[in-house]
């Protein structure tokens, strides 16, 4: 994704190119994309179309316009690979694409002339032809692989990334080609794969070894010459880093005996110290937070009974409440409720609340003589100046 300009031009009929998907146009024309670098597949053997309407991974990607997926069909008997036309200055392209099939059917359809390939209805002989197949062309079998010669002689096969067979070809470097064409003239670069799986394979001629045949550990003998030689090429497709290691800090394989031990000292031990410590903190955590409660609500009930002459006593938090509320304007009340559980304004919200009660209460007690289920009556606003009722 990007806004880079796209370099190069797409000739041909797009709905005819893509038309097994739902949407058949190639996504950098789509205005509500912005595609920098558009990417043109075929699917391979592990993400091949399935199911009842025939969908793969690429048909999601296509739909999404993550890609241009390209040489799907669902024919066994009869298959028309139309060509994508690509033109950038005066070279021109034309990719040709066949997603994953059975090897040994698509051999027989290829030799029985059932493929084929369409060539651009004008000026033929103007553009670089390239065929895009995910097959075998090496032969393993007399049946399962495409032989080069049902093939028409103007292609060019891109070879395989990835260790495919166990033959001694596959042990070679591996590489992607980056072919650069100009005209009809091309070249393919070789760029090293990195992280290929490395692959290596060696014969053994016993014959050739110090091997006694005759020994009475003959077959003992044989297989630790190979284990060895299995471990020699395990350390030569190893990491560099690996090789640097000094024997002494590589870690140790356990044995059977010492992996149980290892199981009941770590997995089924009955020290359990560690979970019971982590229960009694927080218990103790809580129990601690419930009696820094119990003493912030006596200390306040504490300046509520001394502020009374004994007879107004609040029994319960109902009444403590709704003493509040008639001490304080609801609208000051609420406002300290919510913003009282501010970490730092918390102690100087309580502190306050506790001076202006104690204020009151005093007050009340001394110029009003009458009193309504058990709350003074008294004028708030008489006691609190405006500047006092400013609460944080």
């Amino acid at each position: 994704m990007g806004k880079r300009p796209i370099q190069f031009k797409f000739l041909s009929d797009q709905s005819v190119n893509f038309k097994h998907c739902e949407f058949p146009v190639v996504n950098y024309n789509d205005l509500n994309l912005h595609i920098s670098i558009p990417v043109f597949s075929i699917h391979g053997n592990h993400d091949e179309p399935t199911g009842p309407h025939s969908v793969g991974s690429l048909d999601i990607l296509h739909s999404s316009g993550l890609l241009n997926y390209f040489g799907k069909t669902t024919s066994l008997e009869e298959i028309q690979i139309p060509p994508l036309l690509l033109q950038k200055g005066s070279t021109k392209l034309a990719l040709y694409g066949l997603g994953s099939l059975h090897d040994e059917s698509l051999r027989q359809m290829f030799l029985k002339g059932n493929v084929t390939l369409t060539k651009p209805s004008e000026n033929k002989d103007d553009w670089f032809n390239l065929f895009v197949l995910h097959q075998n062309r090496a032969k393993h079998r007399e049946t399962n692989y495409i032989p080069e010669i049902v093939l028409p002689e103007f292609l060019n096969l891109p070879g395989s990334s990835i260790t495919t067979a166990l033959k001694k070809g596959e042990a070679k470097a591996k590489c992607i080609g980056l072919l650069e064409v100009e005209g009809r003239a091309f070249e393919i670069k070789p760029v090293k794969l990195e992280t290929v799986r490395q692959f290596y394979m060696e014969d053994i001629v016993l014959s050739k070894t110090s091997l006694d045949p005759n020994d009475i550990n003959a077959v003992e003998n044989v297989e630790e010459f190979c284990r060895k030689k299995v471990e020699q090429l395990i350390a030569k497709a190893g990491h560099s880093y690996c090789l640097l290691l000094l024997e002494a800090n590589q870690l140790q394989v356990l044995t059977e005996d010492g992996l149980g031990e290892a199981v009941k000292d770590f997995v089924d031990k009955e020290d359990k110290t560690a979970i019971s410590k982590l229960v009694k903190n927080q218990l103790k955590e809580s129990q601690d937070h419930l009696k820094n409660q119990d003493q912030n609500k006596n200390k306040l009930e504490d300046k509520e009974m001394q502020s009374q002459q004994g007879e107004n006593t609040f029994s319960d938090d109902a009444s403590l409440d709704l003493m509040m509320k008639s001490f304080i304007p609801e609208q000051d009340y609420i406002t300290i409720s919510e913003d009282s559980f501010d970490g730092e304004d918390l102690c100087d919200n309580i502190q306050l609340v506790e001076q202006n009660i104690s204020t009151t209460a005093s007050t009340c007690s001394s110029n009003s003589s009458s009193k309504r289920g058990g709350i003074f009556d008294c004028n708030v606003d008489e006691e609190f100046p405006p500047s006092q009722k400013k609460w944080k």
